[in-house]
């Protein structure tokens, strides 16, 4: 209640805000039923460009940031300044979590390389080694299985 002449007036409380700025909720990306079978993901392209190249899924930067080599696409939950290192290098950066102002985007567009974030399941359907193809300027990530 705020006062307004001697009155008492009520302010109106305010929902709260949006999880996310990116697009709209769709519930079926939420769990990928079959991740093996997955061979497209879908996610918000954040950096524009097309790569293709080796996946690395890192989980930990610490303790695999030397198992990264140059040219890699990184797969990762998401990127904060400890990761700008293996950024740097990669072919492109596809991120769990994120948006067009994450670290994993704004990094990748200095650096002119692809990004894809939001894919919710990344770091799951993807494994170290596959081929994968991303496009970052329609937000999707092709994975092509290992032998």
């Amino acid at each position: 209640m705020a006062g307004l002449g001697g009155r008492a007036v009520r302010v109106p409380l305010r929902p709260d805000p949006p999880l996310t700025i990116v697009g709209p909720y769709d519930p079926s990306r939420r769990l990928v039923e079959d991740l093996a079978a997955t061979e497209v993901l879908s996610g918000v392209g954040t950096s524009p460009g097309h790569a293709e190249g080796r996946a690395r899924v890192v989980l930990d930067v610490g303790a695999q940031a030397a198992e990264f080599q140059p040219g890699e696409v990184l797969v990762a939950h998401f990127t904060n300044a400890t990761w700008t290192p293996l950024v740097v290098t990669a072919a492109a950066v596809v991120v769990d979590l994120g948006s067009v102002l994450a670290h994993s985007a704004i990094v990748a567009r200095v650096y002119g390389i692809p990004c894809v974030a939001n894919t919710l399941v990344a770091t799951r359907a993807i494994q170290t080694g596959d081929r994968v193809i991303v496009d970052g300027d329609a937000g999707k990530v092709r994975i092509e299985r290992q032998g």
